[in-house]
């Protein structure tokens, strides 16, 4: 027997209302094994068919499982290039490819147990493991969450006394225009601010009265974990601290 007939045998039963879990008795094996055979069964019959034909192999049908919408996973079939088709990850990928895994720095930030205690929704995915297997449903609630976790590191911070803290879900360093300055201690007399955002720690200072004017230092080798759970790491605990910062890498320190 093809596998894909033997896929559609376990559907068969489970359309008659058998339960997954006498289907696994039936056949002796365990209901994850149903599950997966009935999510397989569920792939496009134009995409199982071609798996009958010898066209593709059953990692290019696993793959296609990311997705419920048949008409989605026979036109990623059809517009991949011939060159391309044999790798079933880019099938996953192109799949998925506007959807929220574990593995988004967001869902990392806030941590998944989290997310789903707040009552957020998720749907698993049952041939990937780890992070990439679990896709986020409910993004609003997210960026919700996101934010929150994020004030409360901006209002510990900005008790150190720093003039303001801004914070942001994400950070686009094209956003910017920057320019070499020299740097030095004239540079950051004034308050300085912290940036908190994903992407690594951003350092502001305010010399004059618009943020247009201020100086701009990445620590490009800290991780944003580290800022977040240490405030900066404990590198920058206080204004002495970032004059410290400035004289030991006046390279790093940008203007925009």
């Amino acid at each position: 027997m093809h596998p894909a007939d033997e896929f559609g045998a376990f559907r068969a039963l489970a359309d008659g209302g058998m339960p997954p879990a006498d289907i696994a008795a039936r056949f002796g094996v365990t209901e994850t094994v149903v599950q997966k055979r009935l999510k397989l069964a569920r792939v496009s019959p134009k995409l199982l068919d071609a798996f009958r034909r010898g066209e593709m192999t059953l990692q290019h049908v696993m793959a296609f499982t990311v997705s419920d919408d048949h008409a989605a996973q026979e036109r990623v079939w059809s517009n991949l290039p011939k060159w391309q088709k044999g790798d079933p990850s880019l099938i996953r990928g192109c799949l998925s490819e506007h959807e929220i895994t574990a593995s988004d720095h967001r869902v990392r930030f806030v941590t998944l147990k989290a997310y789903e205690k707040a009552g957020g929704a998720i749907r698993r995915n049952l041939f990937s493991d780890g992070e990439d297997g679990v896709f986020i449903l409910d993004e609003t609630l997210l960026e919700s969450l996101v934010a929150k976790k994020l004030q409360r590191v901006a209002q510990a911070v900005g008790k150190e006394g720093w003039q303001w803290v801004e914070i942001r879900s994400s950070y686009d360093d094209r956003g910017c225009q920057l320019r070499h300055a020299r740097s030095g201690r004239a540079a950051l007399k004034c308050s300085p601010s912290p940036f908190l955002g994903f992407g690594g720690p951003r350092m502001f200072t305010r010399p004059c009265v618009s943020p247009s004017e201020c100086v701009l230092s990445s620590y490009k080798t800290m991780t944003y974990a580290g800022l977040v759970e240490w405030h900066f790491a404990g590198q920058f605990r206080n204004v002495t601290d970032v004059l410290a910062f400035a004289d030991a890498y006046p390279d790093v320190l940008r203007t925009f």
